[in-house]
């Protein structure tokens, strides 16, 4: 077999071309990594999609809270008692989606209601109810508490507001219908030994 200058050893033509190959393949790697609109002007830039500090996790709230509320305006005369100023809140969490009951510190039920938390830490709970106050007066009373959780979620804080009005059949109501209460609250999760709150009848 000939094996001069005028011809490659066998194999020799399939092998570059593999090696050529290799070669791109290894080049068009290497470049799938780097970006010619990098500032900085090297690393290599991943799928940043979040801020520093930001989460995709919804924190779980579910659990028995003690709720302080502290009212900041009272407009509603005699009707300012219906905002609970201490409370046990006692959630159930599916997701994002939340589902609550509140007792005041003697036991007794309060009006629960519903809500969400999401990725953002931000709780929002509402609650509404129609209470018979005489015979020509339904009132109809919505309270909504919004705010941040902590990290861990052990706590919950921030806005607080009850509203009052008379239903629309509801001749015999109040003047000062409607109002409103606005103020603060903050939830702290209960140990499991249970939450510490004082019945004052």
């Amino acid at each position: 077999m000939k094996t001069g200058p005028d011809r490659a050893p066998p194999g020799g033509a399939a092998l570059r071309a593999r090696t050529g190959t290799l070669l791109a393949l290894a080049a068009s790697l290497l470049f799938v990594g780097c970006s010619d609109d990098d500032d900085d002007g090297g690393g290599l830039p991943g799928p940043t999609l979040l801020l520093a500090g930001q989460s995709t996790t919804t924190p779980s709230v579910e659990g028995s809270w003690v709720l302080s509320a502290t009212p900041a305006v009272a407009g509603c005369g005699a009707f300012n008692i219906l905002f609970p100023t201490e409370a046990v809140l006692t959630i159930v969490q599916a997701g994002n989606t939340i589902e609550f009951s509140l007792a005041d510190a003697c036991g007794r039920p309060l009006p629960g209601g519903e809500g969400q938390v999401g990725p953002d830490r931000i709780v929002e709970m509402g609650s509404d109810l129609d209470r018979g106050l005489t015979a020509n007066c339904t009132l109809k009373v919505d309270q909504v508490r919004i705010g941040p959780v902590e990290t861990p979620p052990d706590v919950f804080s921030g806005s607080d507001v009850l509203t009052i009005s008379g239903s629309d059949d509801s001749a015999g109501c109040d003047p000062s219908l409607p109002c409103t209460v606005t103020g603060t609250f903050t939830a702290t999760r209960c140990p499991r030994s249970g939450c510490a709150v004082t019945c004052l009848p």
